[in-house]
């Protein structure tokens, strides 16, 4: 299959599902649908890391349709950024992007783009939950450190402890065993 059914989206590698709709390519009666194509917000004037804001995060939670709250929201910085770009196309989406604002959401893991100044780029991945293998994190120095697969992709990323402008990181860091032990 060269595109996904569902969205439209090109698929690259032999995916078991569509990384921009979640649409499962050999069982769609498993699909659980979310539209992460849908264009940030674009200001003319944008300050450094104005996305990474509560307020921010929720408005555009809520234009995705995602209705949960920012207590299970996190800022993450890619950790593995060169094996991740070299095994799929999904990832060319974020040769410029270094961090994601991850939203585990009870369908599944929802990484929102970000740029470099820290506003969001439209560049978005769904990550459905039953495609997800396995999930952990480990404490590291000023940080922790999130690890998941879907089976053929590996995904490291690290949590910094502090995020300037987003108070909300700490305290959710302190619960994110709760987050992924639904995964």
């Amino acid at each position: 299959m060269d595109f996904c059914e569902n969205c439209g989206n090109d698929l690259l590698f032999d995916h078991d599902f569509c990384y921009q709709c979640g649409y499962n390519i050999n069982n769609p009666q498993d699909s659980y649908v979310v539209n992460v194509d849908m264009p940030a917000i674009n200001y003319s004037k944008r300050k450094q890391n104005r996305d990474f804001k509560a307020a921010e995060i929720l408005k555009y939670k809520n234009r995705l349709s995602l209705h949960s709250g920012i207590e299970n929201v996190f800022i993450a910085q890619v950790a593995n950024k060169q094996s991740i770009m070299s095994c799929s196309y999904v990832m060319a989406a974020i040769l410029d992007v270094e961090f994601f604002v991850l939203s585990f959401e009870d369908a599944g893991i929802v990484m929102l783009g970000t740029d470099m100044r820290g506003c969001f780029d439209s560049n978005n991945i769904f990550i459905p939950r039953n495609a997800i293998t396995t999930i952990h994190s480990r404490r590291g120095l000023m940080h922790r450190v999130l690890k998941f697969s879907t089976g053929r992709l590996s995904f490291k990323l690290f949590l910094p402890s502090l995020v300037i402008g987003s108070p909300y990181q700490k305290a959710n860091l302190a619960h994110l065993q709760r987050c992924i032990a639904k995964y």
